[in-house]
């Protein structure tokens, strides 16, 4: 963070001792892009004329101070020679890769970072934007490949920037480079001339997006199949004697096993806490109630709920649920199919009226319907700069 803020404080004294500063505005302004961002900031200024908290209001102006000025300083600067762009572009893609290659070496344990989630592994900077930044940078080297000699060498960073983003479970990233790969492969059919490469770069859109097609509905069957065979029939004591719980009316399956059946918590307690150092009644190192991951993952063994299927697991598989790992299948799939498929099981649990709580995605679908009521509530105005977390807590 701290070299980001010099970095950016070195660009604007750079701008500013070049001279000629009204010239420079005039141009800026004279890009529409430039303005509309500028609009956007001074909004945000307007809005502390009617805010009640100055404290929140003053730190999103100064969060949001590039907007104003990295738009206006790039545009007025002057253009990049092919030779300096490709230079820049050079040095960009290198400091993404070797952040990703630390990263890689804290995954493996050369580097000595304790870890649980392996998007943890990003220690710089959020995972969500190191998979953004990675989307940029299998961009540019797409773009060098024509462009330098040995380029040849991109193509190796590309495939390792996408098994990355695969490793960190990225699907934002993976699904945005998607998107990126597909507008590069129709500016690439429309520019060739050959019959011969139009029909490669078209058969392989089309089997990539068949691929993925097939691969979406194979894993939404396995989160939303629903063995109702296993609810006839029901025992209603464990092997020790104690009673089971059921609950048949609730639909939440793993691999197609009920969750919330064959339930015997005084057992489970007991044999948990003989087995793991996280209490029973705590929370997993990601942050949920480990009982309801322990429920999900004996129930995708198609296990029941009590001591003795405690007994069955392994230390691996101890260490796994104690991590938030939920499915035996991902101990044994690849990252991203397990992001898949978790994903999946967020949008099937939040569409059959799941907690959004603690889901980075269905959390989304959440505030962006707070934010709606919010408008709609103060459609002119808005609610001012600093009041915006009060007004989401409010309609909460």
């Amino acid at each position: 963070m701290f070299l980001m803020s010099v970095s950016q404080a070195l660009i604007i004294v750079a701008w500013l001792l070049n001279g000629d500063l009204k010239e420079k505005l005039k141009t800026a302004l004279s890009n529409k892009i430039v303005l509309l961002l500028v609009v956007f900031f001074l909004w945000h200024l307007l809005g502390l004329l009617y805010t009640t908290d100055f404290h929140y209001g003053f730190k999103d102006v100064r969060v949001k101070l590039p907007l104003l000025l990295i738009p206006i300083i790039f545009s007025s600067m002057p253009v990049f020679s092919d030779k300096q762009f490709k230079t820049v572009a050079l040095v960009f893609i290198a400091s993404v890769l070797v952040s990703t290659l630390i990263s890689m070496c804290i995954y493996v344990g050369i580097i000595p970072v304790e870890f649980h989630n392996v998007r943890d592994i990003s220690i710089f900077i959020s995972h969500i934007r190191l998979s953004l930044l990675i989307c940029i940078a299998v961009y540019l080297s797409f773009w060098l490949l024509r462009k330098i000699k040995f380029s040849y060498g991109l193509l190796l960073v590309i495939i390792w920037f996408v098994f990355f983003l695969s490793l960190i479970e990225s699907v934002t990233g993976l699904g945005i480079l998607a998107i990126v790969l597909l507008i590069y492969a129709i500016k690439t059919f429309l520019k060739n001339k050959s019959v011969v490469s139009r029909g490669i770069i078209a058969g392989s859109v089309v089997m990539v997006v068949t691929i993925l097609t097939f691969t979406i509905k194979s894993a939404w069957h396995d989160v939303t199949f629903f063995n109702d065979a296993e609810l006839r029939n029901l025992a209603k004591h464990t092997a020790n004697g104690a009673p089971y719980t059921h609950d048949t009316l609730n639909r939440e399956s793993e691999n197609g096993h009920p969750v919330w059946i064959n339930i015997c918590e005084p057992e489970l307690r007991t044999a948990w806490n003989k087995r793991s150092k996280i209490n029973y009644d705590d929370k997993n190192l990601n942050g949920d109630e480990i009982k309801l991951t322990i429920f999900r993952f004996l129930s995708s063994k198609g296990l029941t709920k009590d001591a003795h299927a405690v007994e069955q697991l392994s230390n691996t598989e101890i260490n796994a649920i104690e991590h938030g790992v939920a499915n035996a299948n991902d101990l044994i799939d690849s990252n991203i199919h397990n992001r898949l498929r978790a994903t999946l099981w967020e949008l099937n649990r939040y569409r059959n009226g799941g907690n959004a709580s603690g889901h980075s995605l269905t959390m989304r679908f959440e505030f962006w319907k707070t934010a709606l009521q919010i408008i709609k509530q103060h459609p002119l105005t808005g609610v001012g700069t600093g009041d915006v977390p009060d007004a989401f807590v409010k309609i909460v």
